[in-house]
């Protein structure tokens, strides 16, 4: 008699060899698109990245690099107090060393200044058809850091295609979603390890500080994932607005991200569904990655990694309607402490980033109100939020094979 559970097994691996086989030559030419639309570049750990600047090395490399007074940051765990990133210019006033808004007390800083250079300034490409991305050497990543590059910032033109905020009613629409989430919404935390500092811009749109994340959440003290968050109900109409910016971003995530990390969550889609945001009304555009989405008033953050499955895409949005695809005007920086480098951001911009690197985003670097959407898909959300839930054939025909060729 055969086994069920071998054969099972032989016909799945027999059918990931033909996937593989057969997807080789569209990952090829993915791989070739992706690099010719982006300046990869090798980090100067002795001035700032600068877009006039020439290089002539084929990529963005992970260097060790000379921290200068950045070496105050030290990974979660290892550090009495958040370390955060000052990005203010000009004649702003910059963070103080002691945080004493919200209802948990002072909370002492360590802050690192991009006015001070704490931290290698990367600017993106002048060039609207290049972004910039940050490419991982194998043998230079850390443990724990997965995925093929740090971040790429997309480029210009592509942006502002896949996001027209220059456009009056694609601008209004996502400012209606904004506030109307933010408006249903008093959120201020982000649990233990990651802390949440709020701008305190001269000029706003709205007064209200908070940080809503939207859409299926891993439920607390309990197991499973609630489909949708309490903005469903609360704000019906701004919830459909998110699902569609999502699904925008979604859209470049699949033309941006390597096709070999495409096909493997695409893969695990496709054996094991997880819920992802999708609209209450009719939404013909199923989701397949992203589970949820943060809408933030405006605010800064300390260093954190995120349990994420998969990179996240966020962009940045000037409710003042100076989302022109020509500006130049950098409204925030996003950081990753542990590279030692800052990346300049403009209203409009979109970037992909890995949450498995340290990072934060900066204090603005203008002042007046700053939105920023982020859209990423948590991996207890993926697993389902349950442990006690045992593996499927095709799951462990999987994990089977990953042993056998060494990748676990």
């Amino acid at each position: 008699m055969r086994d069920r559970r071998t054969e099972g097994g032989g016909r799945n691996r027999a059918k990931f060899k033909r996937v593989v086989k057969n997807d080789s030559r569209k990952r090829i030419a993915k791989d070739r698109k992706i690099k010719g639309s982006f300046e990869l570049v090798r980090c100067c750990p002795s001035k700032s990245v600068s877009p006039d600047r020439e290089f002539d090395v084929p990529a963005f490399l992970c260097l060790d690099i000379d921290f200068h007074n950045s070496s105050i940051f030290i990974p979660e765990g290892m550090n009495s107090r958040p370390v955060v990133v000052d990005g203010s210019l000009g004649n702003m006033t910059a963070i103080p060393s002691t945080y004493r808004r919200g209802s948990a007390g002072p909370c002492k800083l360590d802050v690192l200044s991009v006015r001070n250079r704490d931290l290698h300034r990367v600017y993106p490409s002048r060039d609207p058809e290049r972004g910039l991305m940050f490419v991982y050497q194998d043998e230079e990543k850390p443990d724990g850091v997965v995925g093929t590059f740090a971040f790429a910032v997309l480029p210009r033109n592509r942006s502002s295609q896949a996001l027209p905020f220059h456009r009056g009613y694609f601008f209004d629409d996502a400012l209606r979603t904004f506030l109307g989430i933010q408006s249903s919404d008093s959120t201020k935390v982000r649990g233990k390890k990651r802390h949440v500092f709020f701008d305190e811009p001269a000029t706003r749109v709205q007064d209200k500080d908070c940080y809503p994340c939207v859409g299926p959440k891993a439920r607390r003290n309990a197991k499973g994932v609630a489909r949708h968050s309490r903005h469903a109900t609360a704000s019906p109409v701004a919830y459909d607005g998110v699902a569609k910016l999502v699904g925008l971003l979604e859209n470049v995530w699949h033309e941006f991200v390597p096709r070999d990390e495409v096909c493997r969550v695409e893969a695990a889609f496709e054996l094991c569904p997880w819920p992802t945001l999708e609209g209450l009304s009719e939404d013909p555009a199923q989701r397949r990655i992203f589970s949820g989405a943060n809408l933030s008033s405006g605010c800064y953050h300390n260093a954190h990694t995120d349990a994420d499955f998969e990179y996240t895409a966020m962009f940045t949005f000037d409710p003042w309607g100076k989302n022109s695809p020509d500006s130049n005007e950098i409204v925030r920086w996003f950081a990753f402490p542990r590279l030692g480098l800052c990346v300049a951001l403009r209203a409009g911009d979109i970037m992909l980033f890995n949450p498995s690197e340290y990072h934060c985003a900066s204090s603005l670097s203008v002042d007046r109100q700053i939105f920023s959407f982020v859209a990423y898909v948590k991996t207890a959300v993926v697993a389902g939020n349950d442990n006690s839930r045992g593996l499927q054939e095709e799951e462990e025909a999987i994990n089977e094979d990953r042993m056998r060729a060494g990748d676990c």
